[in-house]
């Protein structure tokens, strides 16, 4: 029975719960009532007062909505254009989603047409296209549709390399603050954004050094079962530093794809070569390859080639899949592996550039593979049973690795599974990383704005010390 006396303090605990409660409510109300009153051409209310998209003009506009949000102790979400699939990466339940789709500027910085500002709304498709006017091209995604600044904050793996070919960041800080990132200015903001995702501001504008590319040699191939051995020979033979992967101007993605219910296996390949050489040596392997279709050909820039792929591995692949008989009664699953390379090349110009978090080292000087293994099916009800079959996946072939003397504790975080948000940075530079982006964080964010008020995505908050 509870006495008089804890009866009233429960009531006082009750009432005072509920008044922080409506307080809340009503703050975050206030807040998106704000956004509406400043902003009235570009706030959104889809049916609640306390949830509204605002669809961002400027940096300056971001800096001014991001005080807004602050004062009101406001979760927020921040979207560009897409890269990151993990829930809550670009979305949010009762906050505000910022949108930037709207800094969709490509414009030069001078005459020179040395350095492009592409702004943070940007799809990599909408910046080939203003490049390719001018013959020129700058180290973006492999593929179209992805977003400038997902792609580009994760790290980015591009054709010729991405996140190091960034000169400058437009950011806008926890403060309000509009400030450039570069070598000269802020250049330990600089060094943390090239990899170390949504940790430590807006990110608006990106500016990239161009180079001239008149001609793309490249196109895609389709393989049968007949060829899949091959294919990954030639891919072996390629990823080694004497292999073709050592000349700068070519790439390769080499595929299988693979229809657990069907049994279906099949493989596919892009490639791309800098010029006009109808038959680059660098991936001749891949060329002499007999493909049931291929569609090589010279064109004018990236633009002119820009296709869609799918991904590859080969025996953990089908032996996880042999050890998972209960994978087969899952309805319409086809599963998918890549290898994403980051050759030597790579790795040196990311130290000349002034290095980055990820920190990759190359112990045995043929640069480092990230596999990357991906599917779809068709009901949700089955989710749990593919993530354990994936996470199976990763296991046995961590394993393999380690026993073959060729693993790398590495996880690349634009391709990087819900399951694998707490610890990615600490694989960041083998372990030293970490220290030095949280310290970073602090120094812009004290407060900790992007830690706790935008909790979706990889969080240095969220990594064990």
């Amino acid at each position: 029975m509870l006495s008089l006396s804890a009866f009233s303090a429960l009531s006082l605990s009750l009432h005072l719960s509920q008044s922080l409660a409506a307080s809340v409510l009503h703050r975050r109300a206030n807040a998106c009532n704000e956004l509406s009153q400043s902003y009235p051409n570009s706030t959104i209310h889809p049916g609640s007062s306390v949830f509204a998209e605002h669809v961002i003009a400027s940096a300056e506009e971001v800096a001014g909505g991001l005080a807004i949000l602050r004062k009101a102790d406001q979760t927020f979400a921040v979207r560009t254009q897409g890269h990151m699939p993990i829930p809550g990466a670009a979305d949010v339940s009762n906050g505000v989603l910022m949108v930037t789709t709207s800094l969709n500027n490509v414009q030069y910085t001078d005459d020179s047409k040395s350095v492009v500002q592409i702004g943070a709304g940007n799809r990599w498709l909408d910046v080939y296209e203003v490049l390719a006017k001018d013959s020129l091209a700058v180290a973006g995604g492999r593929f179209g549709p992805v977003g400038v600044s997902g792609l580009l904050l994760g790290g980015g793996i591009s054709y010729f390399s991405s996140a190091n070919s960034v000169v400058n960041y437009e950011v806008v800080l926890a403060n309000g603050t509009v400030c450039e990132a570069n070598a000269q200015q802020n250049s330990d903001l600089y060094w943390a954004l090239k990899g170390g995702a949504f940790n430590f501001g807006i990110v608006t504008r990106f500016d990239l050094t161009t180079f001239s590319v008149p001609y793309m040699w490249g196109g895609s191939a389709y393989y049968d079962a007949s060829a899949l051995n091959p294919l990954v020979n030639a891919y072996a033979s390629y990823a080694v530093a004497s292999g073709g992967s050592s000349d700068p101007a070519a790439h390769s993605d080499p595929s299988i794809l693979y229809n657990v219910t069907t049994g279906e296996v099949s493989g596919y390949s892009i490639y791309m070569h800098r010029g006009d050489d109808p038959a680059p040596a660098a991936l001749k392997n891949f060329t002499d390859i007999p493909s049931t279709f291929q569609d090589f050909r010279v064109g004018k820039t990236i633009l002119g080639l820009e296709n869609d792929t799918n991904p590859v591995n080969f025996g953990t692949f089908f032996d996880v899949i042999a050890a998972n008989p209960q994978i087969k009664n899952t309805m319409d699953l086809s599963v998918t592996n890549t290898y994403q390379l980051f050759t030597p090349g790579m790795i040196r110009a990311a130290k000349a550039s002034g290095g980055d978090p990820i920190g990759l080292y190359d112990p045995l000087g043929n640069g480092v593979l990230a596999v990357l293994y991906g599917g779809n099916w068709a009901d949700a009800k089955d989710d749990e049973t593919i993530y354990k079959f994936f996470q199976d996946m990763i296991d046995e072939l961590d394993n393999r690795a380690k026993k073959a003397g060729l693993y790398y504790d590495f996880v690349y975080l634009n391709d990087a599974a819900p399951t694998q948000t707490k610890d990615i940075f600490q694989k960041f530079s083998n372990g030293t990383a970490l220290p030095k982006l949280r310290e970073i964080a602090k120094s812009y964010d004290p407060d900790q704005v992007f830690q706790t008020l935008t909790p979706g995505g990889f969080k240095l908050i969220n990594t064990p010390a």
